[in-house]
C-alpha cells in the first residue's frame, strides 16, 4: 500500500460509510481509532508551554509545534506501525498521519516527522 491507495480507499470508506475489504487500510483505521480512544490532548506547561502534547497511558506520542503545526511522533509504537506492519516509506507514512490526524483532530497538521528518541 502507497499514499495513493491509502487516498482512494479513505475516500471510497467517507463516501459509502462502509470500510473497503483491505487488510492494511483497515488496519489503519483499526490503529487509529484504537489510538484516539482515551488519548489526551494537552499543553505541558513545563517543557512545551506553546506545544499541544499528545498522550496516553503516561506515553507520549506526539508534540505538536503551536508556532508552525510540525507534528513530531515518537518512533516506538507509532511510527514504526507505518513502516513495519503497513510497509509505507517515510514519505507515504507523512501523509496518512497528516490526513489522519487532521481528520480527528480537525486541527492544521503540517509535515509529520519522526523522533528516533522515545520521548517527545
Amino acid at each position: 500500500m502507497d499514499s495513493l491507495q491509502f487516498h482512494r480507499l479513505h475516500k471510497l470508506h467517507r463516501l459509502t460509510g462502509r470500510l473497503p475489504v483491505n487488510e492494511k487500510y483497515c488496519a489503519i483505521i483499526r490503529f487509529f481509532e484504537d489510538f484516539f480512544d482515551g488519548l489526551i490532548i494537552e499543553v505541558d506547561l513545563d517543557e512545551h508551554p506553546t506545544d499541544l502534547v499528545y498522550h496516553k497511558n503516561g506515553t507520549r506520542y506526539m508534540r505538536q509545534c503551536s508556532q508552525n503545526g510540525r507534528l513530531w511522533c515518537i518512533y516506538d509504537g507509532y511510527w514504526a506501525f507505518f513502516e513495519n506492519e503497513i510497509g509505507l516509506n517515510y514519505a507515504d507514512t507523512q501523509d496518512v498521519v497528516q490526513t489522519m490526524m487532521s481528520v480527528h483532530t480537525k486541527r492544521n497538521v503540517e509535515t509529520p516527522c519522526r523522533q528516533t528518541w522515545s520521548t517527545i
